[in-house]
């Protein structure tokens, strides 16, 4: 008889040691995965702003061409420029989405005493922050990517003229502003979630070894 309870409580105690360690490797798992989206995002932006140095060297070559058709089609420089803005943005809110469902897995660990839960809130708060401010960027930078197509494709009017060419730009230069302004504000959420997703992953490692 005190053999089956001694077996019993072996078996408990194996149950609860692996449902331990299955909560520590899904945290461990969303944390990594938090991680590659946020980097991903910052790679996105990187690109983005890559291609915003490029835009005055599309314009450029699309005016060479000497023909303001051009402007007007998918084949421009300048559009195809718009279209790998735009790709990156949509790539952004995958990676928001994605964010999401992430911080999901790892609040689901909340109420396990076992693991860092403190820690959990903080990443929780610096995600949604950092997802609020980005649907404003990306949602802005999207609209005003219609309305900077819109603008340079006016060019090919067969009515334009310097006043046009000065208008077209100064549209391109006040959507941009809106967009350096947003990304203003989303720029320092980066190093706060870094910082909270670090000091969760330093105490991630304490524990696996502490069950080594």
């Amino acid at each position: 008889m005190k053999r089956i309870k001694y077996l019993l409580i072996l078996i408990c105690s194996c149950l609860f040691l692996a449902a331990c360690d299955n909560a520590l490797a899904r945290v461990d798992r969303a944390v990594g995965l938090i991680q590659e989206d946020t980097t991903g995002i910052i790679n996105d932006l990187t690109e983005i702003q890559t291609q915003e140095k490029n835009l005055q060297a599309a314009f450029e070559t699309d005016l060479s061409q000497n023909n303001l058709a051009l402007f007007n089609s998918n084949d421009s420089q300048v559009e195809k420029n718009i279209q790998e803005r735009k790709s990156h943005l949509e790539s952004i809110n995958k990676k928001r989405t994605h964010l999401q469902e992430m911080l999901k897995e790892l609040t689901q660990g909340t109420d396990n005493k076992n693991l860092p839960t403190d820690k959990f809130q903080d990443i929780n708060s610096a995600i949604n922050q950092l997802d609020q401010d980005l649907a404003t960027y990306v949602n802005d930078y999207t609209a005003n990517l219609a309305l900077e197509s819109q603008s340079f494709k006016s060019i090919a009017n067969p009515e334009s003229n310097y006043q046009s060419f000065f208008d077209v730009l100064k549209n391109v230069n006040t959507l941009s502003t809106t967009n350096l302004m947003n990304l203003d504000k989303v720029l320092p959420h980066f190093e706060k979630l870094n910082a909270n997703l670090v000091n969760l992953k330093v105490d991630l490692v304490k524990l696996k070894e502490q069950k080594k």
